[in-house]
């Protein structure tokens, strides 16, 4: 393993204590993290499509420390809610076109490795991430079944660190959603 993948994992880790703790730190953490883990997925592991997503995740964190400085225009917080079947038949169309054309991409254009692994989790992972800014329910399950994948892609690419922080990512996920659920029921 290389000291890349523990630090971004430490990274990781301290992000996601600052974030519980709501300190605007986690943002420059994260980018951190988001950026030695890039690099990693790119380099030591082959999967292309991972350090895409963890070039968003840095633009995410430049995002989420501008919005937390600066505020937001709105008062109030955003109630969590869910979509119906329908839209979720959507989103589950265009999680398998985005996939097969990056899988095909990833084949083709990049050489990664795991190509329609990598793909999938990464759309879902985008998925999971846009739902959450929405505070829409069924985000915990996009990202848990990603993280739940991620697991496996890490550990037979032997990114072991990676792979333990995605089984931490996917606890995380399962609080989350009940965390949320409490939250939801509350708001009725």
């Amino acid at each position: 393993m290389s000291p890349l993948e523990w630090i971004a994992v430490i990274c990781s880790l301290a992000y996601l204590v600052l974030a519980v703790r709501n300190h605007v730190s986690c943002f420059v953490i994260g980018f951190v993290s988001s950026l030695l883990w890039a690099y990693s997925s790119w380099e030591l592991y082959n999967l292309k499509w991972d350090a895409s997503l963890n070039l968003f995740y840095a633009i995410m964190s430049i995002y989420g420390f501008y919005a937390w400085t600066r505020g937001y225009d709105e008062v109030e917080e955003r109630p969590i809610t869910e979509h119906n079947l329908s839209r979720h038949g959507i989103y589950i169309l265009i999680i398998i076109v985005c996939t097969l054309a990056m899988t095909w991409g990833g084949i083709e254009v990049l050489g990664t490795s795991f190509a329609f692994w990598d793909s999938l989790t990464t759309v879902l992972s985008v998925l999971g991430t846009f739902l959450l800014t929405y505070r829409i329910m069924s985000t915990w399950v996009y990202l848990l079944i990603a993280d739940i994948i991620y697991i496996g892609i890490y550990w037979a690419s032997g990114a072991y660190a990676f792979s333990v922080m995605m089984v931490i990512y996917s606890v995380m996920a399962i609080a989350g959603w009940l965390s949320w659920r409490k939250i939801r029921l509350q708001q009725v």
